[in-house]
């Protein structure tokens, strides 16, 4: 079937073009209809410079099982959210692991379109594509009943992507043809030129978090973006904590959450804090957009406080687990900081901590050639203070691998 024109195929092949010749690259996850988009982007000389991979799930098990949690709504935004998400932390995996730190674009889409089996509601696409630091983009496209076959729809919804992966670029996007029968819908505006704009900003989810946090100091979002108060949404037994700036969220921190998952068999729960003990404090505007990076895979917590762990041991209920990585254990046990004025206040600290039953899961982390580890942190303390060194030691568990990379080295590759 001939459904792509001469023309359109130039202009794809120029997008493709600008795109390789763009400092990004790309990881995919698309859900069927989409499937096209790596042939796309593969066809045009040059793919090694652009394209990364590529994931495709058909079933709901394996969508789920790559997101990591039940899905409500296959196609919708959260989902598809959580899929670039993942996609990007994916490709900036790769990435990182060949030696580079080049600038990754996550691209999903989940789509809605004809089938053999009657189904109620419009065919659809949802779209997004996710970048450093929360810098997500979000799409939804409706196309007219009957207007077109089902691999018609599916070559519409790989353009849609191309499309998608440009303007997260920052390249022009390829015109779609007038006769096509594409519906604006919701975060969606199609312009004279026919292109497809992208929202750049969660309106939605900004104001709710926003409202909330003017009635509490603390609220949770779930892997849906529902926003609670922390109170109706947290609790020990079935969460494990995960404290930082996350500036930006890269996959040491994933690979962070996936042991102590693992290591407590909770599911993994984030926290973001305007206020921080030992790096500048983020205004509140920063701290959504970051919440933006767990958005669709793992509920966050937003605080406007608790900077220290003691804090954040007073603040929780009794019994709250932490995950964190041993440099900044590290941190937290020195004194004459932010975090304790002396060894007699950390010593205070220790014991409130140890007295709320807190418990602290520690993955050795490489910084430069060398590797911060739990035991050489402990063996330090020992030297300063025997009482703090026990109190330390008790409250500590070691979980299994290494983080080989940290938000800092991320950011400095962006600049």
């Amino acid at each position: 079937m001939v459904f792509f024109s001469d023309t359109l195929r130039a202009e794809i092949h120029r997008a493709v073009k600008e795109l390789q010749a763009s400092p990004y690259m790309v990881y995919t996850w698309t859900t069927g209809a989409a499937l096209g988009i790596q042939k796309l982007l593969w066809e045009t000389p040059g793919a090694s410079d652009l394209l990364i991979g590529g994931y495709t799930s058909y079933s709901k098990t394996e969508t789920q099982r790559r997101l990591g949690r039940k899905v409500a709504s296959f196609t919708s935004f959260p989902t598809v959210i959580g899929m670039a998400n993942v996609a990007y932390l994916r490709g900036l995996e790769d990435v990182s692991h060949a030696g580079s730190l080049a600038p990754v674009i996550g691209a999903a889409a989940s789509c809605a379109v004809e089938t053999v089996h009657e189904r109620r509601g419009e065919d659809k696409i949802y779209l997004a594509s996710a970048k450093v630091g929360g810098e997500i983009s979000i799409a939804k496209v409706g196309f007219k009943k009957g207007a077109h076959s089902r691999e018609e729809q599916g070559l519409i919804c790989d353009l849609l992507v191309l499309n998608a992966i440009c303007t997260a670029a920052g390249v022009n996007q390829v015109r779609l043809p007038k006769t096509w029968a594409i519906e604006s819908a919701e975060h969606l505006r199609t312009l004279e030129s026919e292109e497809v704009e992208l929202a750049t900003e969660l309106h939605n989810q900004s104001q709710q978090i926003k409202g909330m946090l003017e009635r509490h100091d603390m609220i949770f979002i779930s892997p849906e973006g529902k926003v609670t108060s922390l109170i109706d949404s947290f609790s020990p037994q079935d969460s494990v904590l995960f404290s930082g700036s996350f500036n930006p969220l890269h996959h040491g921190h994933e690979h962070v959450a996936e042991a102590g998952a693992l290591e407590t068999g909770k599911q993994v729960t984030f926290e973001l804090s305007t206020s921080n003990a030992d790096k500048d404090g983020s205004d509140l505007e920063e701290v959504i957009k970051r919440s933006y990076q767990m958005l669709g895979k793992w509920g966050v917590i937003v605080s406007l406080g608790n900077p220290r762990f003691v804090d954040k041991c007073q603040a929780y209920p009794k019994g709250t687990e932490f995950l964190l990585g041993a440099d900044t254990l590290s941190r937290l046990l020195q004194s004459e900081t932010s975090w304790a004025e002396s060894e007699e206040e950390l010593n205070k600290q220790l014991q409130a901590m140890s007295e709320r039953n807190a418990r602290l899961h520690i993955l050795n982390r490489r910084e430069g050639k060398e590797v911060v580890r739990l035991k050489d942190v402990l063996e330090a303390l020992k030297e300063r203070s025997l009482p703090n060194y026990l109190l330390a030691k008790d409250l500590c568990n070691e979980l299994a691998g290494i983080v080989n990379i940290s938000s800092s080295e991320l950011r400095k590759s962006l600049t």
